[in-house]
């Protein structure tokens, strides 16, 4: 069917596309971002805090337990659908195909509730207890298996509806409901507790997650809804063409997280609940070096797909470098901070001198954790442009590394075998997924070699972005 275009009509870019240049989207959606991650972090170092004071060092321990299976089973309810409908909704919308993207997002919502409640229910009934009992010897974890249930709901939730902003550009909500509400909530409870209790039980912490977290999945999906209600037109998208994308993201996902998360449970298999409780410290905390990595995941996620799309490589090499680089020099700057000071800060932040004992763990696991940051959105790049497949199998050797590296150094050297192992593995990743970037798709993404070099390229894409908006501004005759 022909159509017409109307006089003095903007043909420069389609009607749902993301709004403004990539380079005013870029400092956007980074001060968004960076506002969402610094708020996140100090709520949960705030919360961290508070429940050490309000907890004993072996209801700590378990915490950290309980802590490491939700993030674990909220991966596996994802089923790999929060990257699949970042990148489906992505490149839709610079396609000007919203009712593709409503197709993707409503579908994907439907499959992952769906998953997410039969998680909890598997939870609830048999795999809360068998873990607690047979893998742990834990009473306190079993007797709080139920309000695990809930709270990994809750999060599986709340991821859906914060990746799905991140696929349709709105990274202003995808911050807010990405950790915002429900952090400064939980610190308003927890708090609040303090204050009139001065003490709780493993119980009470639970449900004040379960409390904080739900309130944050309400907020959002009255949001999503007045966001679907722009998203008009044709175009669906088949059930089995987003399975087909997901399931490798679910595989990789799965070993990536057991990369990430699995040292906690070797330590609580192997060693006393004080020694998980002083490697958990040690190991939660580290997550302040990769935030300007989890930054730039999350504000590049839907560029890299929508720069994919459009086939311009070179400039989405420039993006990922100078973002890599803008977030490596302070992830070292917090590495050094945790060299010469962990000891201290460890003991200030947990409120007792037993938590200092991680400080070598503090420094194996930033050491592993430097490379990740140096290497940039590597793995993100890979799974935005349809190598999922790769990014699964290097994370499953890796996986498969740590593990059998850290069972059998537990025995023999604690949690600095542990932490050793993670490290090591967690490097080789990340160096074996740039190579292979850099192979198949000749696309750099690590930080520049000499950091010179930044203010260049710099000028390069300003340069760029500047040809781009005088070619719009040109009359369309023009020549």
């Amino acid at each position: 069917m022909n159509q017409t275009t109307p006089a003095g009509a903007d043909t420069s870019a389609p009607a749902h596309a993301p709004k403004g240049s990539l380079k005013r989207r870029l400092v956007s959606g980074g001060a968004w971002t960076l506002a969402n991650r610094l708020l996140v972090t100090v709520t949960q170092l705030a919360a961290l805090a508070l429940l050490a004071r309000l907890l004993g060092a072996d209801d700590m321990g378990v915490y950290f337990l309980i802590a490491n299976l939700v993030a674990v089973i909220t991966v596996v309810a994802q089923l790999g659908l929060t990257q699949s409908v970042v990148r489906l909704v992505a490149e839709a919308l610079a396609r000007d195909l919203p009712g593709r993207a409503r197709s993707a997002i409503i579908k994907v919502l439907l499959i992952g509730g769906g998953s997410a409640l039969a998680a909890a229910a598997i939870l609830q009934f048999g795999l809360g207890d068998w873990l607690a009992h047979a893998v742990f010897d834990s009473p306190a974890m079993a007797a709080v298996t139920f309000l695990t249930a809930l709270w990994m709901l809750a999060q599986t939730l709340q991821r859906f509806l914060d990746e799905t902003f991140r696929g349709l550009h709105d990274l202003r909500l995808a911050a807010i409901f990405g950790g915002m509400v429900s952090g400064v909530l939980m610190i308003v409870l927890l708090g609040a507790m303090r204050l009139t209790q001065g003490s709780a039980s493993l119980e009470d912490v639970m449900l004040l997650h379960v409390v904080a977290f739900s309130a944050g999945v309400l907020l959002a999906a009255l949001a999503l809804r007045r966001k679907l209600r722009t998203l008009r037109g044709d175009g669906a998208i088949a059930t089995s063409e987003i399975m087909a994308i997901s399931w490798p993201l679910l595989a990789a996902s799965i070993t990536n997280i057991i990369l990430l998360r699995a040292d906690l449970w070797i330590v609580g298999m192997y060693l006393p609940e004080q020694e998980v409780a002083v490697y958990g410290a040690a190991a939660r905390i580290i997550t302040v070096v990769t935030i300007p990595l989890m930054m730039a995941s999350a504000v590049l996620a839907p560029m890299i797909a929508e720069l994919n799309a459009k086939g311009e490589k070179a400039r989405l090499e420039k993006v990922l470098r100078v973002v890599a680089t803008l977030g490596g020099l302070p992830a070292l700057a917090v590495i050094l901070i945790f060299i010469v000071f962990g000891q201290p800060l460890l003991q200030a932040i947990y409120g007792d001198e037993l938590y200092a004992r991680g400080w070598p763990v503090l420094v194996l696991l930033g050491l592993g954790q430097l490379v990740n940051v140096w290497s940039g959105v590597c793995i993100q790049l890979l799974m935005m442009t349809g190598h999922q497949k790769a990014v699964m199998f290097i994370t499953l050797a890796a996986s498969v590394l740590a593990v059998l590296l850290a069972v059998v150094l537990a025995g023999t050297h604690g949690i600095l075998g542990v932490a050793f192992a993670f490290a090591l593995a967690i490097a080789l990743q990340n160096i074996a997924v740039v190579v292979h970037s850099r192979r198949k798709l000749g696309v750099k993404s690590y930080m520049l070699v000499n950091p010179l070099a930044l203010r260049g390229m710099l000028g390069e894409i300003r340069a760029a972005a500047a040809e781009r908006r005088r070619a719009r501004a040109m009359p369309p005759n023009a020549e």
